[in-house]
């Protein structure tokens, strides 16, 4: 999520209103410096790839990528009951070892 440099105050105010029943310090000084923290974290959704194209990425077998995931070679992420997906910046740093 980007966030705007200069977050109007009428803007900050509303803003701090709707949240103030769920919390009653806020302010709109202490909204906009979590908005900042926020940001200056890069937040952001990390890109997530199949087995298939981890496969792809590595030259490897699609068996070879399940063998790795079992040893604990490549982290995977559990998405709902049956989709696994595993982080594509474990399959960079596998590529910046080799």
């Amino acid at each position: 999520m980007k966030i705007k440099s200069s977050i109007p105050s009428g803007v900050l105010a509303a803003a701090t209103g709707c949240l103030q029943p769920y919390c009653n310090e806020l302010t709109p000084a202490t909204l906009s410096k979590a908005l900042s923290t926020f940001q200056s974290q890069n937040c952001r959704a990390e890109k997530l790839c199949t087995y298939a194209q981890v496969a792809e990425l590595l030259s490897i077998s699609l068996m070879s990528v399940v063998r790795m995931v079992k040893r604990g070679q490549l982290p995977r992420i559990k998405i709902g009951q049956r989709s696994v997906r595993i982080p594509l910046s474990a399959v960079e740093n596998i590529l910046k070892e080799a």
